[in-house]
């Protein structure tokens, strides 16, 4: 039985898709990976708290969000490969069902924003408040973002489909 030593608060704790590997994001700034077998795989590092991370879909890229004002991406083999900047914390991440894209979410300056994993900014998603939640539909073709305000639907260029008043959120159909 693996035990999985830390010395700082956990942020979130999540899953690779394949079940394999666990990725910790902790209070000091640091993301730890594991195989199940309790080897280590790399040590990530940010300048401040490391709030998300998260898998990519074919599990060889993790994104990594923190309240450095940043998000990073890093490829199991080789290390960093690219910060995605934000004006205000970095809250969330998610990936698309492709992988091809990423999401990150801040409160603060009440954007999502769309990247290519190569980051280049995609598209500013801006919304009426601070952003809590964003998702990919299953087909990638567009997302949802939510806050307390409301929800808006968006297609990958930025363009606002739809808006969801929050009396009207729980009868949403997508």
């Amino acid at each position: 039985m693996a035990t999985l030593q830390h010395d700082s608060l956990v942020q979130n704790i999540v899953f690779s898709p394949d079940g394999k590997n666990v990725a910790i994001a902790l209070s000091d700034g640091i993301a730890k990976l594991w195989s199940l077998e309790g080897l280590k795989i790399p040590t990530l590092k940010h300048n401040a708290q490391i709030n998300n991370i998260v898998f990519s879909p074919d599990e060889k890229t993790v994104a990594t969000t923190s309240s450095d004002s940043t998000a990073k991406l890093w490829n199991l083999q080789k290390g960093e490969i690219v910060t995605l900047k934000h004006d205000g914390v970095v809250n969330h991440a998610v990936f698309s069902p492709d992988g091809k894209t990423i999401a990150t979410t801040t409160s603060s300056d009440k954007t999502v924003k769309l990247w290519n994993l190569q980051g280049q900014l995609i598209a500013t998603l801006k919304h009426d408040g601070g952003v809590s939640k964003v998702i990919f539909k299953p087909d990638g073709k567009s997302v949802l973002t939510t806050s307390y305000e409301n929800a808006k639907l968006w297609n990958l260029k930025g363009q606002e489909i739809a808006t969801f008043k929050n009396k009207h959120l729980e009868k949403v159909v997508l």
